[in-house]
């Protein structure tokens, strides 16, 4: 429930019109309910968020969606792998949203999977806006992969955390 209240506000920060990434994260796939009446365009790396959106039934005629090339990780139901990330490169985005494994003042923002992460980071280096989804169970844990700083994202979560660690963010939102 409450990774559906933090998908919730994060669809809610989308205007009409604007171009977003929706990385492979369990959290990104729970907003595609909350689109449905959005006129967007949606770039994203993940099979689910494909699948989710026929599910909603989306309109075609408010939606415009890019799934981007390259190899297909299985574990993850993504595609990675440097054409990914190429692809991406071309994109300009209004923003973009993904979830973290961890959360610390130690790395910032980390992934357990180097090859999800560097779509990720590719994501946030072409877009305004970037934010990051995360319950409270992502904080004070160090994972192997650095993604970004604290300051360059903006979280959108449900959990405590210590004020300390939420200053040293771009901004927040706690749901």
């Amino acid at each position: 429930m409450m990774d559906e209240n933090i998908a919730r506000c994060a669809a809610q920060m989308i205007q009409n019109d604007e171009a977003v990434f929706l990385g492979a994260d369990s959290i990104t796939y729970r907003m595609i309910p909350f689109l449905k009446e959005k006129r967007l365009t949606i770039v994203t790396n993940s099979l689910q968020v494909l699948r989710n959106i026929q599910e909603a039934g989306m309109n075609p005629d408010r939606l415009q969606c890019f799934l981007l090339g390259g190899e297909f990780r299985c574990e993850s139901d993504s595609i990675c792998g440097p054409a990914a990330v190429e692809m991406l490169k071309g994109f300009s985005l209004d923003k973009a949203f993904f979830g973290a494994d961890g959360i610390s003042e130690q790395m910032g923002i980390c992934a357990k999977e180097m090859e999800n992460a560097e779509i990720k980071v590719t994501a946030f280096r072409h877009s305004a806006n970037t934010y990051v989804l995360a319950d409270q169970n992502q904080f004070y844990k160090n994972q192997f992969y650095r993604m970004v700083g604290l300051k360059d994202v903006m979280l959108i979560t449900d959990g405590p955390a210590e004020k300390r660690l939420l200053e040293q963010m771009k901004g927040y939102i706690l749901v």
